[in-house]
């Protein structure tokens, strides 16, 4: 298909770098208004926040000048409310027990060929049961000596049919922990 053009080719190149300049002009104009936009607003939200804070400071004022007049009681009595909070919590601090510490320090002595998969303990006859695999029957008798050696067990009984096992004994070890356990360092 053949076109006819009015326009000779040097013309039409100078009237599409005009477009281009004209669009590149627009462009800059509304970046212009956008950012006067923005400046705007961003200063009526500074007196915005500035009224507001007034209106806060005055308020902190009235409530100040009334709790100093005839709120003072109320006010001691929730300081004390407070402390004694505080004081609740303190204690419950002071006397909880150290159990990373101690599960920690109960891991470091379990010996190599024990395999633990829980450790459970029993709120109501206060027993501790360890559960797992050992791989032959002097690595389950040196659990029952490891215990032993923390001082947080006694009464280590091992079952008779697990001791007549010679590998991989799967156990179920029932022990009442010293008071010692319960205790901080």
């Amino acid at each position: 298909m053949k076109s006819l053009n009015f326009i000779p080719e040097s013309e039409n190149i100078a009237l599409e770098s005009e477009l281009r300049i004209s669009e590149w002009q627009r462009a800059s104009i509304i970046f212009c208004l956008v950012a006067v936009m923005v400046t705007v607003l961003a200063w009526l939200n500074l007196y915005l926040i500035k009224d507001h804070n007034r209106d806060l400071q005055k308020q902190l004022e009235t409530a100040r000048q009334s709790q100093i007049t005839g709120q003072s009681n109320s006010l001691e009595g929730s300081i004390r409310a407070y402390n004694s909070r505080a004081n609740i919590v303190l204690e419950a601090i002071s006397s909880r027990v150290p159990w990373s510490d101690r599960l920690s320090s109960l891991s470091q002595s379990i010996p190599a060929g024990i395999e633990l998969d829980q450790i459970s303990f029993n709120e109501n006859d206060k027993s501790v049961t360890f559960r797992g695999r050992a791989q032959n029957r002097p690595s389950y008798l040196s659990l029952k000596d490891s215990l032993e050696n923390t001082g947080w067990f006694k009464d280590i009984d091992l079952p008779i049919t697990d001791l007549l096992s010679r590998e991989t004994i799967q156990f179920n070890i029932k022990t009442m922990p010293d008071p010692l356990f319960f205790k901080l360092n």
